[in-house]
């Protein structure tokens, strides 16, 4: 008798700390992605581009991918690879870019 309590007690145990690894994760989770959620947001604020896709959209992979999503948020947007290429992205370099697009010559060359 005491040994079926044992056991039972012993799975309730082991299947009650999975489940608590499971919400915990998730909360985890919810809280990474209200975070790059946030950062985005004030990425655009500040006239920078998102890469990629939008910061909904990098939220909901957070949502869904955990901290290797986070990590490829953070690699692009705010570690040394974004200061090397921020001038690409940001909005006002855009326009300057499409304000000295190459035109085509009035006249042909003869041969």
């Amino acid at each position: 008798m005491h040994m079926n309590f044992y056991m039972y007690l012993v799975q309730y145990v082991s299947s009650s700390h999975s489940m608590i690894q499971i919400v915990g994760g998730f909360i985890v989770q919810v809280f990474f992605a209200l975070a790059v959620l946030s950062d985005a947001c004030k990425i655009q604020d500040q006239g920078k581009k998102m890469v990629f896709v939008s910061g909904k959209i990098w939220a909901f992979g957070t949502l869904c991918g955990g901290v290797f999503i986070v990590l490829a948020y953070w690699i692009i947007h705010h570690s040394t690879l974004r200061s090397a290429s921020d001038s690409i992205l940001s909005k006002s370099d855009e326009e300057n870019a499409s304000a000295h697009t190459i035109s085509k010559p009035d006249s042909t060359p003869s041969y």
